[in-house]
């Protein structure tokens, strides 16, 4: 039955409803396959590292949800759609989604990247990590994380948010639900939608 309007302003949909609660009939639930998938199996890449220690590009997909890795001196040929990749990190257990920066640690070759929508985390991978592996190392931070920074010197770790925007200043090693040592935020900072970071570690 069509629901009548609210006879007082202040009257909401309950009271329309005579506060009467209101619920599914039934729950089904459907396992069965797909008749066929529609997928796009290209690259989107959002990010791109460099490790110089072992001389190799890091590109970050933001749509197989996955961290390519190359050579740095690959060289596509002419004939090829693509070059293909040296190895690969995805999967479940990498936590690897809608991330949008990497950071290679330039002492051990750490590969650090940063969720940006759902998994609100920065996982850590050893430098060798390759297929569906689960993180040596995983930070819990603020929805909408973006990018990361690094003072090697006070092995401090930077994340840019979004929104509400801000910069959180954490222990590099830091893992888990450790806090930040500090923050950076408010009105006065005119951080506004953070993005990139750079840090100037002269000063």
């Amino acid at each position: 039955e069509p629901i009548q309007a609210a006879s007082s302003p202040d009257s909401n949909l309950f009271a329309s409803l005579n506060e009467t609660s209101v619920y599914a009939q039934q729950t089904v639930e459907v396992n069965r396959p797909p008749v066929r998938y529609i997928r796009d199996l290209d690259p989107i890449y959002s990010y791109v590292a460099v490790d110089t220690r072992r001389n190799e590009v890091f590109m970050q997909d933001t749509n197989t949800w996955s961290i390519r890795v190359f050579n740095r001196l690959d060289n596509t040929p002419p004939t090829a759609p693509r070059t293909e990749v040296k190895r690969l990190i995805g999967g479940p257990k990498t936590n690897v989604l809608f991330n949008t920066c990497i950071y290679i640690d330039p002492k051990n070759g750490d590969i650090y990247t940063v969720e940006n929508d759902i998994g609100d985390s920065v996982v850590v991978f050893a430098e060798d990590a390759e297929g569906d592996v689960a993180p040596i190392r995983k930070l819990n931070v603020t929805h909408r994380a973006y990018a990361l920074a690094v003072d090697e010197e006070k092995d401090e770790l930077f994340v840019s948010i979004q929104y509400p925007p801000q910069v959180a200043v954490y222990k590099k090693t830091a893992s888990g639900n450790d806090k930040p040592l500090r923050l950076l935020e408010g009105e006065s900072t005119r951080l506004s939608d953070s993005h990139g970071m750079a840090l100037d570690t002269k000063n």
